[in-house]
């Protein structure tokens, strides 16, 4: 998401920054336009310092190290990424779950720095994202839960299903990031990847050849994606807890009539 430049904040024809215009705020801009327009891992305080045209110790007086200014953006970042996660609330519980990862997916696959920041990047290391995730996923929990699902099946259901979304946004990122689709599992037109082998090399693979038109070049694309999905909602529903029937009742025994 392109950031605008505050105009009486840049810096001047001269290349200095006018005084007293530099801001942590001015700083968290300016990161997030150069992770935007290379990546988060070629962001660096000299690089950030040359944007705002400031020397590099100048930063320092708001962000102490690298690693501070990171921590910084991962707050911006967390509050964009479920800023634009929307609430669900009212759908059965399959159709939100559906809802809910299909957009966290589109949300990362639109905003490739939000993408760096919450999957690649390691851990949540600050109270205030990792406490806006923490009642998030709590809501969504709640949804599995009120739906009627054992406290064991709504855990390891959400995680699924979280895991799993992830998984392929990070495998569609890191494939558009390397851009080396000849060194990946694909085919190529209408010839499968093994009939490049040499004669040597030669072998069948009559699984693969029977199911050759459902694979991607990324094992991600989007029916990839929604096929997987739909398979941990099937399991979800088969893991229902059903009511319970009443008790059918029982006949009374009719009495034998005696003869008399």
């Amino acid at each position: 998401m392109p950031h605008a430049t505050n105009k009486a904040n840049a810096p001047t024809k001269s290349g200095r920054r006018p005084r007293g215009s530099l801001s942590s705020e001015a700083i968290l801009d300016a990161a997030f336009a150069l992770a935007e327009e290379d990546n988060l891992d070629a962001l660096s305080m000299p690089k950030v310092a040359s944007r705002l045209g400031v020397g590099v110790t100048s930063l320092y007086w708001y962000y102490r190290s690298k690693e501070e200014l990171l921590d910084a953006m991962l707050v911006v970042a967390s509050g964009r990424f479920l800023g634009q996660l929307p609430d669900y609330a009212g759908l059965p519980w399959d159709e939100h779950c559906r809802s809910y990862f299909r957009e966290m997916r589109r949300i990362f696959h639109n905003n490739p720095v939000l993408c760096d920041f919450l999957i690649f990047r390691s851990m949540l290391s600050t109270v205030r994202p990792r406490t806006l995730f923490l009642d998030r996923i709590d809501r969504e929990v709640s949804i599995l839960l009120d739906a009627g699902f054992a406290p064991e099946t709504a855990a390891r259901g959400y995680m699924a299903m979280s895991v799993y979304t992830q998984g392929c946004v990070q495998k569609t990122r890191l494939f558009e990031r390397t851009g080396e689709q000849e060194n990946r599992f694909a085919w190529h037109g209408s010839d499968p990847i093994w009939a490049s082998q040499s004669p040597e090399e030669q072998r069948t693979y009559p699984g693969m050849e029977q199911t050759q038109e459902y694979w991607s070049v990324s094992f991600a694309a989007d029916a990839d994606f929604e096929s997987g999905l739909e398979f941990i909602i099937d399991g979800l529903r088969g893991r229902l807890k059903q009511p319970e029937k009443p008790a059918r009742k029982r006949a009374a025994p009719r009495k034998q009539k005696t003869e008399s």
